[in-house]
C-alpha cells in the first residue's frame, strides 16, 4: 500500500538511463548489472499493451522485490524473536528511506537485496541440508547476475559453510553449480559484447566501472562522506540539507532535527544492546550477520562512501542483527516503538511525499521546461542536473546534449575550461544553448560538484557569458527557485570568447 500509495516520481539519472534501454531495446546487457536490463525488456514487452511505460512498470516490478524481502525479513525474524519483534523490524526496515526509494525506483538494487534475503532465508530459518546448501549458492550467484556486488555476500557464506561442515572441499562442490551457473553466463555474454574479444579484453569489460577513477578511493573524508551516505540511507538527507545549509530553523525543522536526533540514538542504543548480548551468547547466525555487515560496509566505505545504494546493504543487516540478537523486554520495545513511529513519521512526511508528487521533481520540471523551447540535437543545455537530458527523452522523446564542468574530460584545468567555452560558442553559432542557474552557483551542500573545480573556477568559466544571460523560466530545485537563461547569440559578434 505504501509503494502503490507514494510512488517515486523524482527518479535519477540510473532510473532513466535503465527505463530508455528498456523501452528502446538498447544497451540491455551491461556487465555490472549483467540481466536486470533483459529482465526489464521482457517484462515491458510483456504489458506494453497497458501503455504505462518501461519507468512506471519497471519501478512496480521493484515494488513487488521489496515487498517480498520484506516478507523473508519477518519470516528471519519470526524464527528467533517471534512475531512482535518481526513486525517492528520489519515495518523499521520498510520505512528506511532507501529501502522505499529502491523499491519504488527503476534500479538494480532490490532484485539484489532479494536474492541475499533469500539465501539468509534459507541459512537460518530452513533445515540446514546439502540440497539447501546447494540452493544458497544459485540464489546468491543468479542474484550477481542482476548486481556484481552481491558476489561479496559469497565470502561470509562460504566461511560460515566451512565452519558448519568442518570441510574445506564440501563447500567448495556446493559452490560449484551456482558458480558454474554465474562464470558461464558471464563468459558468454562476455564473448558477445567486450569489445576486445581477448581474455584482457574479457576483463576490461567485467570491470568496467572500475577503471572510470571516479570509485574505489581511500581517503580521510570518506569517513564523513560515509557518515551523510549512511544518514541517506535512513533519512534522505534533502530536508537536513536544507535545513543546514538555509539556516532556517522553523519549529517545524526543529522538530524534524530532534526527531532525527531521537531516532539514531535509538537505532544505535538497540545495536549497543545487541552487540552486549552477542557478546555474552555467540552463536553462528550472529557470527554469519556480523560476518556480511562487514564485507558490505567495507565495501561501500572504500568504493562510494556518499551512496546509500550501496550502505542499504550493511544498514538492513545492521538492524536484522539487531533485532535478531535483542531479548524482547519492555524497556527495548518502547525504544523501539518510539523510533518506528517517529522514523514513520519524518519520512512519510519529510520525505517520501514530497518525492512522490510529480511538481517537486527536478528531472521532471527540467524536462517539462525545456520541452517549452523546441530544442534540437543542435542544441546544448549546460546543467549539472544530468538526469534531465534522460528525463527529456523519455517523457517527451526529444533528445539534446547536456553539458557540465564537473563532466569535463580530465587534464589541465585551464585548457579544459578553454576548450568548454570554444564548445558553447560553437553551438551559438547553429543553435541554442540554455544555462541552469546553479551550474554558475552550484548549491554548496552537492559537495562533489567543488572536488575538481573551484567557485572560482565556475566564475572563471562562466563571466564572460553572465551579461549575455537571458531568463526564460525556471524550476524549484532543493528548495529554492534555478532560472533557466538563455544566451543570447550575440555574445558572438562581441568578441567575448575568442576561438584562439
Amino acid at each position: 500500500m505504501v509503494f502503490s500509495l507514494f510512488p517515486n516520481n523524482d527518479q535519477w539519472f540510473d532510473s532513466y538511463t535503465y527505463a530508455l534501454n528498456v523501452r528502446d531495446g538498447v544497451d540491455l546487457f551491461h556487465p555490472h548489472h549483467l540481466l536486470y536490463n533483459v529482465l526489464g525488456y521482457l517484462f515491458y514487452n510483456a504489458f506494453k499493451f497497458t501503455g504505462i511505460g518501461s519507468l512506471k512498470l519497471l519501478s512496480f516490478v521493484n515494488s513487488i522485490f521489496g515487498v517480498f524481502t520484506l516478507v523473508l525479513i519477518f519470516l528471519i525474524v519470526k524464527s528467533r524473536k517471534g512475531s512482535i519483534s518481526a513486525t517492528l523490524s520489519t515495518l523499521i526496515i520498510g520505512f528506511l528511506y532507501s529501502f522505499w526509494y529502491y523499491s519504488t525506483s527503476v534500479e538494480v538494487n532490490m532484485p539484489a537485496l532479494m536474492f541475499l534475503f533469500i539465501a539468509l532465508y534459507l541459512l537460518t530459518v530452513k533445515p540446514q541440508s546439502r540440497t539447501n546448501t546447494i540452493a544458497v549458492y544459485i540464489f546468491i550467484s543468479v542474484g550477481v547476475l542482476f548486481h556484481q556486488l552481491l558476489i561479496l555476500s559469497l565470502i561470509p557464506i562460504f566461511i560460515y559453510d566451512i565452519k558448519k561442515y568442518r570441510s574445506f572441499a564440501k563447500p567448495v562442490l556446493y559452490v560449484l553449480p551456482g558458480f558454474g551457473i554465474m562464470a558461464l553466463t558471464y563468459i558468454i555474454i562476455g564473448i558477445l559484447k567486450a569489445p576486445e574479444k581477448s581474455i584482457n579484453g574479457l576483463y576490461e569489460w567485467l570491470t568496467l566501472y572500475s577503471h572510470y577513477g571516479q570509485w574505489g578511493k581511500i581517503r580521510t573524508e570518506n569517513l564523513i562522506i560515509g557518515f551523510w551516505g549512511i544518514t541517506k540511507t535512513i533519512f534522505g538527507g534533502d530536508s537536513l540539507r536544507r535545513i543546514f545549509y538555509d539556516g532556517r530553523l522553523s519549529w517545524l525543522n526543529m522538530i524534524y532535527c530532534m526527531a532525527v536526533v531521537i531516532v539514531t540514538t535509538g537505532m544505535v542504543w538497540l545495536l549497543l544492546t545487541s552487540i552486549i548480548l552477542f557478546w555474552r551468547h555467540h552463536n553462528q547466525q550472529g557470527l554469519l550477520m556480523l560476518g556480511f555487515i562487514f564485507v558490505f560496509g567495507v565495501f561501500a566505505f572504500w568504493w562510494a562512501p556518499s551512496d546509500d545504494g550501496f550502505w542499504l546493504f550493511p544498514v538492513i543487516l545492521v538492524l536484522l542483527f539487531a533485532f535478531g540478537e535483542n531479548s524482547y523486554r519492555y524497556q527495548r520495545q518502547k525504544i523501539t516503538n518510539v523510533v518506528l513511529i517517529l522514523l514513520l513519521a519524518i519520512n512519510i512526511g519529510y520525505e517520501i511525499i514530497p518525492a512522490s508528487q510529480k511538481e517537486n521533481s527536478i528531472a521532471r520540471q527540467g524536462a517539462s521546461a525545456l520541452a517549452r523551447f523546441e530544442l534540437a540535437t543542435s542544441d546544448l543545455v549546460l546543467t549539472n542536473f544530468n538526469q534531465i537530458r534522460l528525463a527529456l527523452d523519455y517523457h517527451h522523446r526529444i533528445k539534446v546534449p547536456t553539458a557540465s564542468l564537473v563532466y569535463l574530460e580530465s587534464g589541465d584545468k585551464d585548457i579544459v575550461i578553454s576548450n568548454y567555452q570554444k564548445r558553447i560558442k560553437e553551438v551559438l553559432s547553429r543553435g541554442k544553448v540554455l544555462l541552469f542557474e546553479d551550474e554558475i552557483r552550484p548549491e554548496p551542500h552537492r559537495r562533489f560538484l567543488y572536488e575538481r573545480f573551484s567557485p572560482d573556477d565556475y566564475s572563471k568559466t562562466y563571466s564572460p557569458f553572465i551579461p549575455y544571460l537571458i531568463p526564460v523560466d525556471s524550476i524549484k530545485a532543493y528548495g529554492r527557485n534555478v532560472i533557466i537563461y538563455r544566451i543570447d547569440p550575440e555574445i558572438i559578434s562581441a568578441g567575448k570568447i575568442t576561438s584562439e
